[in-house]
């Protein structure tokens, strides 16, 4: 029996949202192993990386998204990495799917613009995990934080009423969420191997797409 194509289209707004919703807070996925744990499971989770449980569902993921809402980049015709997002009742939740895994070695992100009065204080590299973070802040009234991650499908909601939109960043596609009565924005996008994300307070939407459009690896 063949299911028609409209039938499709209409089902999979709620079809999304189930599978969103049945998928854990991006809080509830972090974990700080020490550094001897993380040396030795090394060789063991590479081994393991491309039979994650994550996959099947990540799968199914990428159907819905095709149909609701979605967005693809990546560098030169071969696409990386692809977001899928959807937005219900203003909360918001989305899922970055790795489409290509890369064997080059991992390269840190430099910011080339930095809004004035912003000093860094805190920033570093985990090769091991591949993930590099670089904490700002401008006193007690602003702050932004750069997360750059590779290898790693990345799954997140904002439980708070929110907005999402589709922004760009150098010319790649991008997803914005923006707190209904909070100075909080939360910018996300890929560039060839590398997630990014851009948390930020105190910052307009511009000088958050700004910041993001300086940074470079």
């Amino acid at each position: 029996m063949m299911i028609p194509e409209e039938d499709l289209y209409a089902a999979a707004p709620e079809a999304a949202e189930k599978f969103l919703s049945a998928l854990p807070d991006q809080a509830e996925c972090v974990h700080d192993f020490s550094p001897d744990f993380e040396t030795r499971m090394e060789l063991l989770l590479h081994r393991q990386r491309r039979r994650r449980p994550w996959r099947a569902l990540l799968a199914a993921a990428a159907v819905i998204g095709a149909l609701a809402a979605g967005l693809s980049v990546g560098a030169g015709d071969r696409t990386n990495c692809q977001i899928y997002w959807s937005q219900t009742n203003g909360e918001l939740r989305y899922v970055v799917r790795l489409e290509h895994v890369t064997t080059q070695p991992f390269q840190d992100a430099q910011l080339d613009y930095v809004p004035e009065g912003f000093t860094l204080v805190r920033g570093g590299t985990n090769e091991i995990r591949s993930e590099r973070s670089l904490i700002y802040r401008k006193g007690e009234e602003a702050s932004f934080t750069l997360r750059q991650t590779r290898g790693e499908d990345l799954v997140g909601s904002k439980g708070t009423a929110c907005q999402g939109s589709e922004v760009e960043v150098n010319g790649r596609p991008g997803l914005l969420a923006e707190e209904t009565g909070s100075t909080e924005k939360d910018l996300l996008w890929t560039d060839g191997p590398y997630i990014f994300a851009l948390y930020g307070k105190g910052l307009s939407a511009e000088e958050l797409l700004r910041i993001a459009e300086g940074v470079t690896w």
